[in-house]
C-alpha cells in the first residue's frame, strides 16, 4: 500500500505540473463544426452506394455544419471521361452543405501516349463538374482553404497544371486571411508514409520545406488530407499538424467512414462516422442505388 509521504509527493507533484504544464492559447472563435470526406473513386457501385449513405448522414447531421469539404480522388484515374465527371458531380450535389473540393493524385493524371492531352482533359473535367484547383471559404471567423499540392511530390510525367502554383497561390490566400485561424485541405500528405512495414518518403526536398514555409505565413491551425485510406495524425516542428482522414472507397478492405471536426478556442477535436455496406445479396446500379436481390435458385 502507498504510504501516506508518497501520496503527498504524487500529490504536490501534480499540482505542480498542473500549474507549470503547457497550455493551449485560446483564440475566443468557435464553436465551428466541419465535415471532411474523402477518397471516394468514382466507378464502383459499392464506392457509390457509400458516399450516398455518407451524404445522407451528413445531410442529418444535428450540428450546424458550416462546410463539407473533399479531399480528393473523386475519380479512379477515369476523370478525361465525361461521364465521369458528371457521375461525380451528381453525387456530390447530394450533399446540402457548403462544399469544397480539391484534385487527388487519381484524378488529374497524366499518362498514356499524350500525357500531355491526358491530363488536360482531366483538368478540364474537373474543373467544369466538380470545382477549382483551389478554393477559399471563410465563415463565423475561420478561413478553409483547399489547394492542389500533387505536382510538388514531383512525380513523372508531370502532373502541374499550367497557371498555377501551388505555393505561391497559397501563399497569396494566407495573406488574405491575415490573423484568422486557417485550415488547409490537400490530398495527399506531406510528412514520411508508413506500410508494409515500411517507412516510405514524404514529398522531396526542396518541396515540403517550401510547402511548411508558405504554411507558416498564415495563421495554420492544421492540415487536413487524405489519401492513405485510414486515419493517422502526424505532427511537424513547426507545430501544424497533419490530420489524415479514412475513405469512402472498398479498397484493402477497409469500412467507409468521413469525420467531423470542431474547432473552439483554438483547440480542433473530431468524431468519425462509420458507413454500412448493404447486404450481400443486394444488387447495386452503378449510381450505387440499390436493386433487386439476388434469389437463391
Amino acid at each position: 500500500m502507498m504510504n501516506r509521504h508518497v501520496l503527498l509527493l504524487a500529490a504536490s507533484a501534480a499540482m505542480f505540473m498542473g500549474c507549470t504544464g503547457p497550455r493551449v492559447g485560446g483564440d475566443g472563435v468557435g464553436p465551428i463544426t466541419f465535415v471532411q470526406i474523402s477518397d471516394s473513386h468514382y466507378g464502383n457501385p459499392l464506392h457509390a452506394y457509400r458516399f450516398r449513405q455518407a451524404a445522407e448522414k451528413i445531410n442529418a447531421l444535428p450540428f450546424d455544419v458550416a462546410v463539407v469539404v473533399h479531399t480528393g480522388d473523386f475519380a479512379s484515374d477515369n476523370l478525361h471521361i465525361e461521364t465521369t465527371g458528371a457521375g461525380v458531380s451528381n453525387l456530390l450535389s447530394l450533399i446540402e452543405k457548403p462544399l469544397l473540393c480539391v484534385p487527388g493524385n487519381h484524378d488529374l493524371l497524366a499518362k498514356g501516349v499524350n500525357a500531355e492531352a491526358r491530363l488536360a482533359k482531366c483538368v478540364d473535367v474537373y474543373t467544369r463538374y466538380i470545382g477549382p484547383l483551389g478554393s477559399v471559404y471563410e465563415t463565423n471567423g475561420v478561413v478553409f482553404i483547399t489547394v492542389y499540392t500533387e505536382p510538388l511530390r514531383e512525380q513523372s510525367p508531370s502532373v502541374a497544371v499550367a497557371g498555377f502554383d501551388p505555393l505561391s497561390w497559397l501563399e497569396a490566400q494566407l495573406a488574405k486571411a491575415g490573423g484568422k485561424p486557417v485550415f488547409v485541405f490537400t490530398h495527399t500528405p506531406d510528412g514520411e508514409d508508413f506500410y508494409n512495414n515500411e517507412v516510405h518518403p514524404g514529398w522531396p526536398e526542396p518541396n515540403r520545406s517550401a510547402w511548411r514555409r508558405a504554411l507558416a505565413g498564415g495563421n495554420v491551425k492544421a492540415i487536413i488530407a487524405g489519401h492513405y485510406h485510414r486515419d493517422e495524425l502526424q505532427q511537424d516542428e513547426d507545430g501544424i499538424p497533419l490530420h489524415v482522414g479514412n475513405a469512402i472507397a472498398d479498397f484493402w478492405g477497409r469500412q467507409a467512414s468521413f469525420r467531423i471536426y470542431t474547432y473552439e478556442d483554438g483547440r480542433l477535436s473530431f468524431r468519425t462516422v462509420y458507413i454500412d455496406d448493404p447486404p450481400r445479396e443486394i444488387n447495386l446500379n452503378p449510381d450505387g442505388m440499390m436493386g433487386p436481390p439476388t434469389v437463391a435458385e
